[in-house]
């Protein structure tokens, strides 16, 4: 039996364990490692962060920043009690909203709205719900299901997509989040093909065509998901594809998501598609490097649910989210939900943002100098690996230039580890091995005072991604997030600082290569 009411979330504790408060199983540590599933832990670490694509240990700044809201919190509650504590969380998440909302740039008299979400998962459940409004049917159309978010699926169809909420309840995965989960449809449609090369952009968009036309037929209106960049870096449909669609089926029949959450959309391409109508999944906790999961979904005025007459968010949804985390301005929308506010997405993303206005401080010329010599470096150093593979770089979004520096520059290389025969690649299940190793102190192994130096060095990679449906064609990720830019950025000499990143590349390029060997010859398993 599954229990119906929400159980009060009021204090998590303090930091360090705070900061998980709030959020699903997927925050829940290893007790052998005090690491959660992505690698990371609920405080700084030393391990090098390439894996912004995925999750990020929080950085000493942001997690300073949230270790003295904390503080401030125990003291208002050991002061004033828990209802004074409660009243500072749902105002500091109505400032949170604010300082979001100016550091992207995001015109306040647009009215966008901004949800603030446990994850860029979570958001899913609402972008179904306001994209479905009044109609009989939805057709969400997922594009590049591998390579987003693990639950988007379920959560675009308004289905529990782990076992445990971030209220605290116990939950059946794949279970109806509410009636209204029966009138939504989810197609997929995938960025690779069989053998794990990426599909042309005609395929892609032929396909969508394909279910919008099946949908039309069933009188279905459409959420079409906009990938502003996956996994391993690509970016589908394209924006014209999109724009042409929405004229010709037009905005009441055709919804728009732009996934964002990997945050490597600059802030006029955010805004841009916030103009068009599209609501925007966006995270602070990929490439700015606050840690997981803080999550947003930004939402043009037109689909605010009171403006168009909607039924409140359903009941189900207290699972997820309570009134405090949605814009003042839904307040009609919003009565199934509880009022206990989540403090620990506020500290999530008090850290967040720390670290989102630190970036925007960086001079832009000097962020673009470093983006480049990113994107120039990666492929130098390890294009000499005997093991190490980098895959086919997609063409970024846009040109090279400086007026949308995350749409123009790479900031993500994926890569496959070779067998000795240098034909035969790991597989997903081998490669999360290596993740684990690579983000670990393996000196202990090593058989001489070279290898110990390579070994000791710990990588915080982004997790491996299936590029098949089997997971025997796999890759492992190095990612450049704000965190690392802007200690690069703290190097004042270019050639120093290209220095000390190829340095770094280098001893990563070395611990990868001897992991190989070593799983080869039995002595990693």
């Amino acid at each position: 039996m599954i229990e119906n009411d929400t159980p009060a979330i009021f204090f998590p504790g303090p930091m360090p364990s705070a900061l998980i408060g709030g959020g699903d199983g997927r925050l829940e540590l290893e007790p052998d490692t005090g690491l959660n599933k992505y690698g990371c832990a609920p405080k700084p670490r030393e391990a090098l962060p390439l894996g912004s694509c995925t999750a990020s240990s929080p950085s000493k700044l942001g997690y300073r920043a949230a270790e003295e809201l904390c503080e401030h919190l125990e003291a208002v509650g050991r002061d004033e009690g828990a209802d004074a504590v409660r009243r500072e969380v749902s105002a500091g998440l109505f400032q949170i909203r604010e300082r979001l909302t100016n550091a992207l740039g995001i015109d306040p008299s647009t009215q966008t709205g901004v949800v603030l979400t446990p994850s860029g998962t979570d958001a899913e459940m609402l972008a179904s719900y306001l994209a479905l409004g009044d109609r009989q049917s939805l057709r969400n159309i997922v594009v590049a299901p591998r390579e987003v978010g693990s639950g988007t699926t379920l959560a675009a169809g308004m289905r529990h997509f782990d076992e445990q909420t971030p209220r605290g309840q116990r939950r059946v995965k794949g279970e109806a989040l509410d009636r209204l989960a029966e009138r939504v449809e989810v197609s997929t449609v995938f960025l690779r093909d069989e053998s794990g090369a990426q599909r042309s952009r005609k395929e892609i968009e032929a396909s969508i065509e394909d279910l919008v036309e099946d949908a039309v037929s069933k009188d279905q209106v459409l959420l079409l998901h906009v990938v502003a960049h996956s996994k391993t870096g690509a970016h589908a449909p394209s924006l014209r594809f999109v724009r042409k669609l929405v004229q010709e089926r037009g905005a009441e029949r055709v919804r728009v998501i732009v996934d964002a959450a990997q945050g490597r959309i600059s802030r006029r391409g955010l805004n841009a598609a916030l103009a068009s109508g599209y609501m925007v999944l966006f995270t602070g906790s990929k490439f700015y490097g606050g840690p997981p999961f803080a999550g947003a979904l930004l939402v043009p005025h037109a689909l605010n649910p009171v403006e168009m007459g909607l039924d409140p968010v359903p009941a189900g949804g207290r699972d997820y989210f309570s009134v405090t985390e949605l814009p003042p301005a839904w307040a009609g929308a919003t009565s199934e939900l509880s009022q206990e506010p989540n403090v620990g997405l506020l500290l999530r993303w008090q850290a967040a943002l720390a670290e989102i206005e630190a970036y925007y401080a960086v001079e832009p010329q000097l962020r673009y100098e470093i983006l480049r010599l990113f994107e120039s470096v990666v492929p130098e150093v390890f294009d000499g690996s005997r093991r190490v593979v980098l895959e086919p770089l997609t063409p970024p979004i846009l040109d090279d230039n400086g007026v949308r520096l995350l749409e123009s520059k790479r900031t993500v290389f994926a890569f496959r580890l070779t067998r000795r025969q240098e034909v035969e690649s790991l597989d997903l299940h081998e490669l999360r091995k290596v993740f684990a190793w690579a983000n670990s102190d393996l000196s202990d192994l090593a058989t001489s005072t070279d290898e110990a130096t390579a070994l000791e060095a710990t990588f915080h990679l982004g997790q491996p991604v299936a590029l098949v449906a089997d997971g025997s064609l796999a890759v492992l990720r190095i990612a450049l997030g704000a965190v690392l830019l802007r200690w690069l950025a703290e190097i004042e000499d270019p050639a120093e600082r290209a220095l000390r990143l190829r340095h770094h590349m280098e001893r990563l390029r070395n611990k990868l290569e001897i992991i190989g060997e070593a799983y080869d010859r039995g002595r990693l398993k």
